[in-house]
Order: C-alpha cells, then sequence, then structure tokens
C-alpha cells in the first residue's frame, strides 16, 4: 500500500513540476521502480518460504522428501536402498539434519533406503507405525535408533502436527487397533499422512491395498480430498481402488 501511494505522489509531482522536463523524467522514473517493487514484493515468493515436495526414484519402493517453509523438513520412506541415491540426494541440496523420519511400515523396499540416513545424519525424530516385524533391516533400523538415542514415536489416526501457520499434518492410519485379515497386514496399516497448505493438500499413503483404501473410504468420506495423490503401494493391482480415487479425487 505504501508504494501505491508512493507512485500517486509521483504521479502529484508531475503534474506540479510540469515546466520542469528533467524533474518530470525522475518523478516518472522513481513510480516505475517503486511499481516494480511493488508487484515483485507480492508476486515474486521467495524460495525460503515455499513448500517444496520432491517424490525420488529410489528403485524399488518409496521415498519422499518434504521441505516446509520455516526450513524443517520431513523424509517419508527410503526405499529398498540398493542404488543408495538418498544420502548423496541429500547432501546435493546441502541437508544435513533430518527433523522428521517417516517409516510407513516395515517392509524392506521401504525401510532399507532409510538405514544410510540414520547413520549419516543428524535426525530429530522418527514417526513408525510400530508394527512388529521380524526382518533383519527392520531390526538394524531400531537398533540405530536406539544407540544414537533418536526420539522414536509411534503414530495413530487422529494426531495433527502444526509445523507452522497455514500448514499442518494429520496422520490419518493407522488406527489404535490394527487392521487385519485380507492382504498385507503391514500394508494395510501403512501410516497414512495427509499434509495441507493454503489451498493444497497431498495424501501419502505408504502401500494400502483395498482393504485399508475401504476402511478409510467408509471413515473419513470426502474429507480425504486432497490435490496430489501418491498412489497407494506403488501402483500396484492391489491398491487404488474406484471409490477410494473417487473420494480422494486428486488433480495429479
Amino acid at each position: 500500500l505504501s508504494s501505491i501511494g508512493l507512485y500517486y505522489l509521483g504521479i502529484i509531482g508531475l503534474v506540479n513540476f510540469k515546466h520542469s522536463l528533467l524533474v518530470r523524467k525522475v518523478v516518472s522514473m522513481g513510480a516505475l521502480y517503486l511499481i516494480a517493487i511493488f508487484i515483485w514484493g507480492n508476486i515474486f515468493v521467495p524460495q525460503d518460504r515455499l513448500l517444496k515436495v520432491t517424490f525420488l526414484d529410489v528403485g524399488q519402493g518409496d521415498s519422499i522428501f518434504i521441505q516446509f517453509p520455516d526450513k524443517k523438513n520431513m523424509l517419508i520412506d527410503g526405499g529398498d536402498g540398493r542404488f543408495d541415491i538418498l544420502p548423496s540426494y541429500l547432501w546435493d541440496e546441502g541437508i544435513r539434519r533430518i527433523d522428521y523420519l517417516v517409516l510407513t511400515h516395515p517392509h524392506a523396499d521401504h525401510v532399507t533406503g532409510l538405514i544410510n540416513v540414520l547413520s549419516s545424519f543428524k535426525v530429530g525424530e522418527v514417526w513408525d507405525s510400530g508394527q512388529k516385524f521380524p526382518s533383519p533391516e527392520y531390526e538394524k533400523f531400531l537398533r540405530i535408533i536406539d544407540d544414537k538415542r533418536i526420539p522414536y514415536k509411534i503414530v495413530r489416526a487422529g494426531e495433527r502436527l502444526s509445523i507452522a501457520p497455514g500448514i499442518g499434518i494429520d496422520i490419518l492410519h493407522p488406527q489404535e487397533k490394527f487392521l487385519k485379515g485380507g492382504g498385507s497386514e503391514p500394508n494395510n496399516n501403512s501410516i497414512v499422512i495427509r499434509l495441507f497448505y493454503k489451498r493444497v493438500a497431498f495424501l501419502f499413503t505408504g502401500d494400502i491395498e483395498k482393504e485399508a483404501e475401504e476402511f478409510l473410504e467408509r471413515k473419513y468420506g470426502t474429507q480425504l480430498h486432497s490435490t496430489i495423490l501418491k498412489v497407494p503401494h506403488q501402483g500396484s493391482r492391489t491398491s487404488s481402488t474406484l471409490k477410494f480415487l473417487e473420494k480422494v479425487s486428486p488433480e495429479c
């Protein structure tokens, strides 16, 4: 508003000093300069005030890196670790600390890539579904957390994390009691996160399958609606049921 006011003062100056060509030119240039500052400040937003979500190609499995406007970050899953892509990407991005590290479920193609991250980076807090799953990869994951005394949290539906004004995270799944039967129980009890920022919402679904999708569709209905959907279970035929997709109704 102050820039607009100065612009009109410039116009007044043009009228009052119409007999001086030099003054008219100076005032005109000043007014244009102030208009440019006003437009730049209101249209072009600095990069560190944006939410940045990167879906990483880690081979088998998923990995999603989120950078929040307050400079905190979150890493969801790490892939199977075969190509060791994740640590290199984070170092290249200048990342030295992971504020929130999330393992949606304990299968090897989600947990293995996180082991190197836990070993190589400072981690503020680990979120886990807390499923009992005997595998060498998951056991090593838990052992590193314990050895480094990293805060460890088992999350459940209904929890909300407020990152900054206008941005938040809702945990939609798993429930207090794990879903039983049907397909893969570790998959169907994946952590499901809905991240919202201003008018945009992301739905991160881990590897949930048909049974979990049907449960979430019944429980939340249109509250699942999100702008961007991370397709469940890497697009497997066990997931992405029609009713679930209709309730989410993503743009991409």
